[in-house]
């Protein structure tokens, strides 16, 4: 039964998330246009590699994360409540969750070791997966609520929690260590990256990325004017590049905040996206998680 009140619970701060986007959204039409005449003047084109669309038979219907590791890619599905890997070259290589494992799996991250980490937004844990046997264990229970974004260093865990308003720090145990931002440091957690002692998170309800020191708070707070409901993100060749999910594009940044370029628009087409979550970067490949058009998308980022 607590397990069932918990669920219900969550089940509400999502219908209220998703009315809140959706009102944000609409107060801001006529405000959207101002983002895109800055987006023309520094486009960046991106060439498609690959479209990701089913595995073997079944359709991606919401994919919401992705992550490269070596030569795999792997994307969290929420409306399938499955983890997908593939190779680089859209061949399919295993499935996770046709015992109902998963709940709404989100974000995921695959460590050095090959262990797969999902953040299951519904259930409120953790789920770390062993790509040999296949099993599944719960992580976190006792203090997340609503995990979203995840990251791993070392033995360390970074947990987004989008209920808490926080970002949770807990080892592979499963032991929480501590809650890293203060309250008041962010709205909606989203997606985070941990790069050195450098932490990168978009606050998507806020309509921007904030950054800082681990061990410190907050100095970087910038994407006022160009996000709308940041989501994914990845940080690599001295740029931060966002999901810019409402509208429905790619943006990056320089590590101090100044807009770099844009990439996409609405739409169906290679070159389009609807609703882009969840990114990420590895060997010069950019991987999208197109939830909107139901695909991930990688292109090739030339430096």
């Amino acid at each position: 039964m607590p397990k069932q009140k918990k669920r219900r619970g969550i089940y509400w701060w999502l219908l209220i998330i998703i009315f809140v986007l959706l009102f944000l959204n609409y107060q801001q039409k006529i405000k959207i246009n101002d983002f895109l005449p800055v987006v023309s003047k520094s486009s960046k084109p991106l060439t498609p590699f690959l479209v990701i669309e089913s595995y073997y038979q079944e359709k991606l219907a919401k994919p919401c994360g992705v992550f490269i590791r070596g030569a795999k890619i792997y994307v969290t599905d929420g409306a399938r409540k499955k983890v997908y890997v593939f190779e680089t070259d859209g061949t399919p290589v295993a499935c996770f969750g046709q015992k109902g494992e998963f709940t709404y799996p989100w974000s995921i991250y695959v460590d050095s070791e090959g262990k797969i980490y999902v953040s299951d937004l519904m259930d409120g844990v953790i789920k770390e997966i062993d790509p040999e046997s296949g099993i599944v264990r719960e992580l976190g229970a006792e203090f997340l609520k609503s995990p979203m974004g995840i990251w791993v260093e070392g033995n360390q865990i970074y947990v987004a929690d989008v209920n808490q308003k926080s970002v949770i720090l807990m080892d592979k145990e499963g032991r929480y260590l501590k809650t890293i931002t203060k309250n008041g440091d962010l709205v909606s957690p989203s997606y985070l990256q941990v790069v050195g002692d450098e932490l990168f998170v978009t606050d998507a309800a806020a309509n921007r990325v904030v950054n800082g020191k681990i061990e410190e708070s907050f100095t970087g707070v910038f994407g006022d004017g160009y996000l709308l409901c940041p989501r994914g993100i990845a940080v690599f060749d001295n740029m931060i590049v966002v999901a810019n999910t409402l509208l429905n594009r790619i943006d990056a940044f320089s590590l101090n905040g100044k807009y770099l370029w844009s990439f996409g628009e609405k739409g169906h087409e290679l070159n389009q996206m609807f609703l882009p979550t969840g990114i990420a970067y590895a060997e010069e490949l950019l991987a999208v998680a197109d939830q909107g058009n139901g695909r991930v998308v990688v292109y090739k980022i030339e430096k």
